[in-house]
């Protein structure tokens, strides 16, 4: 191997990651979008579904629903600094759970579901982590009783152990922190939360009533399949239907993006009992299909013919271009043309739907010229946004800027060369954490951008040899005078910076040193 590091922990954790890779068949098993850079002398952090933290150990390690097989070796455990590992749905995993993951002090992510292929055994007591707050270990061939160790578990909110061969345990220690839940009530498991109030859920039932003896148990459905006959009067689609109702969705079951994302749903293999997530993968169905995924998408530099899981029955988070927080909400969508320049294959108009996924910090579709319409001032709704990269839409209708899209939390955004006109909002300048802006290349007549120059700072791109056609406008200082810099040109937007506090080496080449009188730039807006 050629990638070598002078670091003892990195270096074992790169060797666990290659003994999973050839004791579960990466070689010749393992499906693209798993094996991606995996087994090259590349760092490690970048192979595929591998996340590092920020001193390069391993975090997360998301192999699920895939061509993952034999069995998980005994050396994952040496992947110490783990806080997520997903193997769910990769059904070809053989033999035994092992215990060594337990050795993962920081894990607070294991979902072991549906790991059919196991040889039927007893929960390992070790991998009971006492920092776990998600626990998953559904339809993978679970027997006997659990072990008395998950009541020590005070961190825990989510536990799923349905559809196993369970004899026995007790859960009460557990009814102060769980929050959702999904068990079979007939497994002898004695759980007081479950009293509660039962609830109907595409899997099975979850922590409610009727757990306790004198009640019969309830009639679960707990592997979904839409041609069925409803269970105890709810099927599939009158379950998605209710969550997207209940988090202000008007369902359509027409031809619209919506319907089809809303029928893609109903036959989806993929559910999860978290609400939030379900609502965040309708939004990116809505996505997909009003933006001509189906037929289009295959011309996107980094997408191939199968989409890269986009509308498949996989987890979202895996999805091209897509990335998750720890707790798998949607963190940012990247599907920008990127390095490659301008290009098509997203058409068609961005949806509303946008709007709920809220935890979205970062949204880039920048030069993406098939883009028609007008940007959905529902964005506005994001309020965790720090990021917006709109810029070289060339595609959009001619209109104003939404105002609505100046969300206070922004600290980069960009809306060049996108087709807007008029005014250039006032609201802008309540930006109070924007730290870049780019707006050149559009037709605005007027407005201001005084109110922003205690906080924007140097663009990289500031250019002012070239009249700064390359950007936009920055914080513009000199050898710490307090003199005025104007930025202007003719459409009258304007920015005066008083009292630099930083020296910017564009406006040295640009003014000199000695300058120390008001200086006019042009800038193209």
């Amino acid at each position: 191997d050629s990638f070598f590091i002078d670091n003892d922990r990195r270096m074992l954790q790169r060797y666990s990651l290659l003994v999973l890779w050839f004791g579960t068949n990466g070689p010749t098993g393992w499906i693209d979008d798993h094996r991606g850079s995996w087994a090259t002398s590349s760092d490690h952090c970048g192979w595929n579904r591998v996340t590092c933290n920020s001193d390069s150990l391993v975090q997360k390690l998301q192999l699920c629903c895939g061509s993952v097989s034999s069995s998980i070796p005994t050396e994952v455990g040496m992947l110490d600094s783990m806080k997520l590992i997903d193997f769910h749905r990769s059904t070809l995993l053989t033999g035994f759970i092992p215990s060594e993951i337990g050795r993962m002090s920081a894990l607070t992510w294991l979902d072991l579901n549906d790991l059919t292929g196991l040889t039927p055994s007893t929960i390992p007591e070790e991998i009971l982590v006492a920092s776990v707050e998600w626990l998953g270990l559904a339809g993978s061939q679970i027997r006997g009783s659990v072990p008395a160790r998950i009541s020590r578990l005070s961190s825990v909110t989510d536990v799923y152990i349905f559809d196993n061969d369970l004899t026995g345990g007790d859960l009460n220690e557990l009814c102060d922190t769980l929050e959702m839940g999904i068990i079979d009530c007939d497994d002898g498991i004695e759980c007081d939360c479950c009293k509660q109030g039962l609830r109907p859920t595409v899997h099975g039932f979850d922590v409610g009533e009727d757990c306790n003896a004198d009640s019969p148990p309830p009639t679960k459905s707990p592997t979904p399949n839409p041609t069925s006959t409803p269970t105890e009067g709810f099927s599939q689609e009158t379950t998605i239907r209710e969550l997207l109702e209940r988090n202000g969705v008007s369902v359509r079951t027409d031809s619209s993006p919506q319907g089809q994302a809303f029928g893609f749903m109903v036959t989806d293999e993929f559910l999860v009992d978290n609400e939030q997530r379900m609502v965040q993968r309708y939004a990116l169905l809505v996505l997909w299909f009003a933006t001509n995924g189906p037929s289009s998408w295959t011309q996107m530099p980094w997408i191939d013919s199968s989409g890269n899981g986009w509308a498949s029955n996989s987890d979202h988070c895996g999805w091209s271009r897509i990335e998750c927080f720890d707790n798998l909400l949607i963190h940012k969508i990247r599907l920008s043309c990127g390095d490659s320049g301008f290009c098509g294959g997203i058409r068609g108009q961005l949806p509303a739907e946008i709007s709920l996924i809220s935890t979205m910090k970062l949204l880039d579709f920048h030069f993406n010229t098939d883009i028609s319409g007008t940007i959905p001032k529902e964005i506005g709704r994001l309020t965790s946004l720090t990021w917006l990269d709109l810029n070289g839409l060339t595609g959009l209708d001619q209109g104003p800027v939404p105002p609505e899209l100046f969300v206070p939390s922004l600290e980069w955004l960009g809306l060049s060369n996108s087709q807007f006109t008029g005014r250039l909002p006032d609201s802008i300048n309540n930006l109070n954490n924007l730290k870049e802006v780019y707006l050149f290349g559009n037709d605005f007549t007027g407005g201001s951008l005084n109110g922003l120059c205690d906080t924007l700072e140097d663009p990289a791109a500031i250019d002012c040899d070239d009249d700064l056609n390359a950007i936009v406008v920055g914080k513009v200082t000199h050898y710490g005078t307090s003199e005025r810099i104007a930025l202007q040109d003719d459409n009258a937007i304007s920015c005066t910076i008083q009292h630099p506090h930083r020296t910017s080496m564009a406006a040295a080449r640009a003014v000199g040193p000695d300058v120390l009188s008001p200086v006019h730039f042009s800038i193209w807006l």
